[in-house]
């Protein structure tokens, strides 16, 4: 069965998914191992004691959650080009709402969270 798509949206597709893959791959670093291994629930000075120790993870967990945000800006990029066939005007409110609003929101929050 052949889907209906020209040469630029099967590039686009192929974009998308390559970067759902790397957003895969590198997010749960930032989002999950890091803060489980760094925060002890209910002790603030036990958390404050792992993060002295491993300074280095703090900042590798840092780059991991910039670093998927800077990536999602491609993600939606590529899926506003395999979108914009569908609707145009729902993928530039894609575009708007998923990388021009929510990405600088996430990257102000990833700093003063960490800052």
């Amino acid at each position: 069965m052949t889907i209906g798509l020209d040469e630029s949206q099967r590039e686009a597709l192929r974009t998308a998914g390559l970067v759902y893959l790397l957003m895969a791959i590198t997010a749960p670093i930032g989002l999950m191992y890091v803060p489980s291994t760094l925060i002890v629930p209910g002790d603030a000075a036990a958390t404050a004691d792992l993060i002295r120790a491993s300074e280095w993870l703090l900042r590798i967990g840092i780059g991991s959650e910039l670093f998927h945000q800077a990536i999602a800006v491609f993600l939606v990029l590529a899926l506003y080009r395999l979108f914009k066939a569908v609707n145009e005007e729902h993928a530039r409110l894609m575009v708007i709402l998923g990388a021009l609003v929510s990405v600088p929101i996430m990257f102000l929050n990833v700093l003063n969270a960490n800052g």
